[in-house]
């Protein structure tokens, strides 16, 4: 017998499991999300397009998110 839950998250939920992680989990956390991102069809591209126009023009969003997107990013080119 195969059981199944559908359990729903909030992204405070997401973000509060990832900030308990250290840092080789984080990153298998990244690592994971584009293993699924690779399959969407036609591609990531567009949606992490989308994602970084939120951050930047959202009312929503925060300088300490775009902070820490700029962090890492900035940490992947080489410097830490």
């Amino acid at each position: 017998m195969k059981l199944s839950l559908d359990v729903k998250l909030t992204p405070a939920q997401v973000a509060e499991a990832f900030a308990d992680l250290d840092d080789e989990q984080q990153t298998r956390f990244f690592v994971e999300v584009a293993r699924i991102a690779s399959t969407w069809e036609p591609g990531t591209a567009p949606q992490w397009r989308l994602v970084s126009r939120h951050l930047r023009d959202c009312p929503c969003s925060t300088d300490d998110a775009r902070e820490l997107v700029r962090d890492l990013a900035h940490a992947l080119g080489g410097e830490s």
